[in-house]
């Protein structure tokens, strides 16, 4: 499966409560993890289109895209983990409102990835399905 994993060690070593307590950050640093958040979400939606509009059988297709529903879930939950249960050990630091805000535009981005993908893709779409 075509996931990065910069998006992946990006989400759980780069942006953990603990790693940003530590680091001294700067508007620019938000601007970056914007960026780079922004940057993976092209490329995940590459990857899926050519996957899924490629020759491969529905079979594959659908194991694919349930991967990548999984793997967005996981990245989620633990952004979210870090958002609320985590909000101590972030709130003190000097940088504290644009945490918060670049936490909740990960989040969207991650909502929005799996949108487009129930939207583009329901036919192999499968999260929601019983």
């Amino acid at each position: 499966m075509k996931i990065s994993r910069n998006l992946q060690l990006f989400i759980n070593e780069t942006i953990t409560p603990f790693n940003l307590l530590q680091s001294t950050l700067h508007d620019h640093d938000f601007q970056k993890w914007q960026q780079f958040l922004n940057q993976q979400k092209c490329e995940l939606q590459l990857n899926l289109s050519e996957i899924l509009l490629g020759g491969t059988e529905a079979k594959i297709k659908h194991q694919y895209l349930k991967s990548f529903q999984q793997l967005l879930l996981i990245m989620s939950n633990q952004v979210n983990h870090y958002l609320h249960r985590e909000y101590k050990t972030w709130a003190t630091h000097a940088q504290a409102p644009q945490i918060k805000t670049c936490y909740i535009r990960t989040l969207n981005l991650f909502e929005s990835m799996l949108r487009n993908a129930a939207n583009q893709f329901s036919e192999y779409y499968c999260i929601f399905r019983r």
